[in-house]
């Protein structure tokens, strides 16, 4: 502000122009934080009287906004914020002008109708930029505790696939604390994953089309929500919901249908047997013969002319829910196992997993990953050799295998190396840049012993 335009008292009966007397605001907070916020107070009263009769440049803005920010002066704020959003661009990267930013200030500006709906990626910047802006470790905890909340106020549709991508990484400019990427995650797919692996099992493709099952709302509770998203234009259609409430299921689609294995229900406790085909044609449920295991956080695959395999899971074990090794399949029409409809227990895995992903891939059904960590090794189930199905240990890798897939001929495996940096799977799947490790194996090719044999 002009020096000539206003005065404020100075104690003894002098006066200091505002600048000073903001300057002798700021020597003071160093030795009394009391007498400052006094001073600050002072000066937010004139600036808001100024305010109605005065032009601020782009500087005068900012040390207004910092007075109203230090003094919580909302009245200040708020007369400031149109001022402000005009120069926003500018201001979002600004850690000098976020430092002096709060909570509840931020909030105000992000919901402000100043800042136009268009603009959701300076939003988003200034957020990630306010993240780490105070030197204050108090108030560092304050704005991580409420990083989801303000998030909520960004529309992060509109934010560019690659430009999330850079964001979560750890080398990127903004430097997101783990718990933040993980809240971005959720903020911006929109769900909270059913658990950190094996979520693209509800996740599956049909005609086209991915349908999403069920899952969880952000308090945990289970939810019966079905949609088909069309891949090509991002269309959303909400279909006939799952008879039962259900999280943690597993998925296949054949033919022209959907089936679902199992879960758990949290409004009711109680590990799920169920199971339900979905008829996308006629948009309908019907129940299908319940697993012989109740189980969630199975792996499910098809296996063509022989039935839905479904492999491990977490169980009741006496009075424990413990992971479990169990396969069952449910047979299909013509299954050389038995009847269709019916379910066919097999030979156990070599070992319990739970949340594995399973691939039906060269006439084998593959089986890798386990989130309790307890093997990384991929083993295989011949189905159509001599003599009953068997298990067959492939890759004991080094690393962990999260995530698995057959595509264009090949096998994809994606991987962890890191215990402590946790991602849900559906987010490692579609955030490459953040897998740790790939694996390609080619059937052609003798890469693991075994493998050259399919």
């Amino acid at each position: 502000l002009e020096a000539t335009k206003s005065k404020q008292s100075h104690g003894n009966g002098q006066t200091l122009p505002l600048k000073q007397a903001k300057t002798v605001g700021d020597g003071i907070f160093g030795r009394s934080q009391k007498c400052s916020q006094f001073i600050y107070s002072k000066l937010a009263s004139n600036y808001l009287m100024l305010l109605k009769s005065t032009q601020l440049d782009r500087l005068n803005s900012i040390n207004v906004w910092s007075a109203g920010s230090v003094t919580s002066n909302n009245d200040l704020i708020g007369a400031c914020i149109p001022r402000i959003a005009c120069d926003f661009e500018r201001l979002a990267p600004s850690q000098s002008f976020l430092q002096h930013v709060g909570v509840e200030q931020l909030q105000l500006l992000l919901q402000s109708p100043w800042i136009s709906d268009g603009n959701e990626v300076t939003k988003f910047k200034a957020l990630c930029t306010w993240m780490n802006a105070s030197s204050l470790n108090c108030e560092c905890t304050k704005r991580e505790k409420n990083f989801d909340r303000l998030l909520e106020l960004i529309n992060t549709k509109k934010l560019q696939r690659d430009f999330v991508i850079e964001t979560l990484v750890n080398g990127s400019d903004f430097n997101l604390s783990e718990n933040a990427r993980t809240k971005m995650l959720v903020g911006v797919h929109g769900r909270m994953a059913d658990s950190r692996c094996g979520v693209l099992d509800t996740f599956p493709k049909l005609n086209g089309s991915v349908y999403t099952l069920g899952g969880k709302k952000r308090l945990g509770e289970s939810i019966s929500r079905v949609e088909r998203i069309n891949p090509q234009n991002g269309e959303v259609t909400v279909l006939q919901p799952m008879i039962e409430e259900r999280s943690g299921h597993s998925a296949v689609a054949r033919d022209h249908a959907i089936l679902v294995f199992g879960g758990y229900n949290n409004r009711r406790g109680a590990i799920l047997d169920s199971c339900e085909e979905f008829q996308p044609a006629f948009n309908t449920w019907v129940e299908l013969s319940p697993m012989p295991t109740p189980r969630y956080g199975t792996g499910a695959a098809h296996i063509p002319g022989v039935g839905d395999i479904v492999v491990g899971g977490c169980g009741k074990i006496r009075t424990l829910t413990q992971s479990v090794d169990k396969a069952e399949i449910f047979l299909t029409p013509s299954s050389p196992l038995g009847h269709a409809g019916s379910w066919c227990e097999i030979a156990p895995m070599l070992h319990s997993r739970a949340y594995p992903k399973a691939e039906f891939f060269n006439g084998n059904v593959y089986v890798a990953g386990d989130f309790e960590g307890s093997t990384f090794s991929v083993e295989m189930l011949s189905l159509f050799s001599n003599g009953p199905p068997q298990w067959t240990e492939v890759i004991n890798a080094s690393f962990r295998p999260v995530s698995m897939i057959s595509f264009n001929g090949s096998l994809l495996f994606a991987c962890e190396s890191n215990f402590n940096f946790f991602l849900n799977f559906m987010s490692l799947s579609l955030l490459s840049a953040i897998i740790r490790i790939a694996t390609l194996v080619k059937p052609d090719r003798n890469l693991y012993g075994r493998f050259s044999n399919t």
